[in-house]
């Protein structure tokens, strides 16, 4: 303390304050760096910044260093003075990275920092930064987050935003009805914050951020078991949920795809459901199917009907490709007025003109399968499975195929090493984490200075359902609780973890620029875990 107070003598005459100063962190992988960025309005020369890590989040009251100031910093001071580190207020911002060792003792320690300013104009310390905290990890491990959800949910949408936080909207309550609470989840916390509420219940939705920042949640099932074709807009930056326009007909198990243009495309879907059940059997697949698909103009808040299938069909993928177009695969059409069938039909929706186009085949008939973009352009189609009836049953499937927008056949890819359906397949540019010629615990002043190299690219997918059992009338799912990965090269898919509890209905969204996967989803075997979630940290 008496080098801190020292320092604080050195900092000369007060200032005002113009702005709050922000801290953001990035990294933070163990045999790696912790990564500081700090940031402060412009102003004069001469005042200093003071940052310190803890592994305790406090508080620790401005009152030791200035008996008038009733604020309190969100961290200890059992790492003071070790790794205090101070600087003047140069420019608008200055960089840190602190090593973070290969140590095992250091595995599963939170740690937690901030930094403030001095001199104030009328207090010693001026502005106080943001905490922030980070759970310490090695690459390859799954942890629980240090902070857990507000409201334990499944079957709900996870949604990246622009600003590295995801949202969390809708779901059910594994102690029943739905979820209203909207909440994000903040990387720089490692934790979820309340964010205002939805309109209606609502599950097994689709949701995706328009390029106004706002996210659009289509269709899902509400209150009772009902499909529905309401919408609504999420505006991250109020934490408030207004009604968007319908869609002309309610939609589950449908795809939704934000073009090029800005506007979203919706297809297919069920129009009924039957509550309680997980995939609603047997309304989803005896009741009418939408065969219409419908866009959404975000500027005037409309939807129109450009173009329709043969058939109504759900559990359908769809993608938008490198040259702007939709390519949409398999799903479960409609044969007759209560008849259906798994198809390998797929469509190419065409922006420019609104047209649909026959597409080629799939290799075999597939539904609530997994379909993603490749950074190479082709389009990759994963998992999923076939439904028949008469008698209904369900056959997953590990096959793994790649087409690209000018080619006509589709390529055989390795298989899954295990059944994965009903979820979500993420892109994760996972960036390398070394840093060249920046002293450990020294700051940066000119700049950080990176040797980034080539970042290797991967496909994740994840839990779901593994497979899916039809008995006395309902379904029966059995949920999948790895984690499967295929590099860009295609040469194989590997299983580089498993999730701490099995989550049926969980959702999972890549964070922290590629370096980390969040999963969200009440635990099936670990009750009083319910508000939990997942981190795994990418090897």
């Amino acid at each position: 303390m008496k080098l801190l107070l020292t320092a604080l003598a050195l900092a000369g005459a007060a200032t005002t304050a113009t702005a709050q100063a922000q801290l953001t962190w990035s990294q933070g992988v163990l045999d790696g760096y912790w990564e500081q960025q700090l940031e402060w309005p412009a102003g004069p020369a001469g005042p200093l910044w003071f940052f310190l890590p803890s592994l305790n989040a406090g508080p620790t009251p401005l009152s030791l260093l200035d008996p008038t100031d009733p604020r309190e910093l969100q961290i200890g001071l059992d790492l003071y003075p070790l790794l205090l580190q101070e600087g003047p207020l140069i420019g608008q911002g200055t960089s840190l990275a602190l090593g973070l060792p290969a140590v095992p003792a250091l595995v599963g320690s939170t740690l937690h920092a901030q930094f403030f300013t001095v001199p104030g104009a009328t207090t010693v310390v001026d502005q106080v930064s943001n905490p922030v905290r980070n759970r310490l990890t090695s690459p390859g491990e799954t942890w629980l987050a240090p902070g857990e959800v507000i409201k334990p949910r499944r079957e709900h949408s996870l949604t990246p935003l622009a600003d590295g936080r995801v949202l969390v909207f809708g779901g059910d309550s594994p102690a029943g009805g739905a979820v209203l609470q909207v909440e994000v989840y903040d990387p720089q916390m490692q934790g979820f914050e309340p964010a205002g509420s939805s309109i209606v219940p609502r599950t097994r939705h689709a949701a995706v951020q328009l390029a106004s920042g706002k996210v659009l949640i289509v269709g899902g099932v509400g209150a009772g078991g009902t499909a529905l074709s309401s919408c609504q807009l999420y505006d991250p930056a109020t934490g408030t949920t207004a009604p968007a326009a319908s869609m002309s007909v309610p939609r589950v198990f449908h795809a939704l795809v934000r073009l090029g243009d800005g506007r979203v495309l919706v297809a297919g879907g069920s129009m009924t459901f039957t509550g309680g059940d997980p995939i609603g059997y047997p309304a989803v697949f005896s009741g009418p199917m939408a065969s219409s698909i419908e866009v959404y103009d975000p500027v005037g808040n409309s939807w129109s009907t450009p173009a329709s299938f043969p058939t109504g069909r759900m559990g359908m993928a769809a993608t938008l490709q490198a040259n702007g177009k939709v390519l949409l695969t398999g799903g479960v059409a409609k044969t007759g007025p209560s008849g259906a069938a798994t198809t390998a039909r797929t469509f190419i929706f065409d922006p420019n003109g609104d047209t649909l186009e026959n597409g080629v085949d799939l290799p075999k008939p597939l539904a609530l399968h997994l379909q993603i973009t490749t950074a190479s352009g082709k389009t990759l189609v994963t998992g999923g499975g076939r439904f028949k009836f008469s008698p209904v049953a369900y056959t997953g499937s590990k096959s793994t195929f790649l087409i690209g927008p000018q080619e006509s056949s589709w390529a055989i890819a390795p298989d899954l090493n295990n059944l994965v359906a009903c979820t979500d397949i993420v892109c994760v540019p996972k960036p390398p984490d070394k840093r060249l010629r920046v002293p450990v615990g020294v700051p940066d002043q000119s700049g950080p200075i990176w040797d980034w190299g080539a970042g290797d690219i991967s496909y994740f997918a994840g839990g779901g359902a593994g497979s899916i059992a039809f008995v006395g009338g309902s379904s029966v799912v059995t949920p999948n609780s790895t984690y499967l990965r295929i590099f860009d090269t295609f040469s194989a898919w590997d299983e580089p973890a498993v999730q701490i509890f099995t989550r049926p209905g969980s959702r999972f969204a890549a964070t922290d620029e590629g370096r980390r996967l969040l999963v969200v989803g009440a635990p099936l075997d670990a009750p009083g875990n319910g508000a939990s979630a997942e981190l795994l940290t990418l090897p």
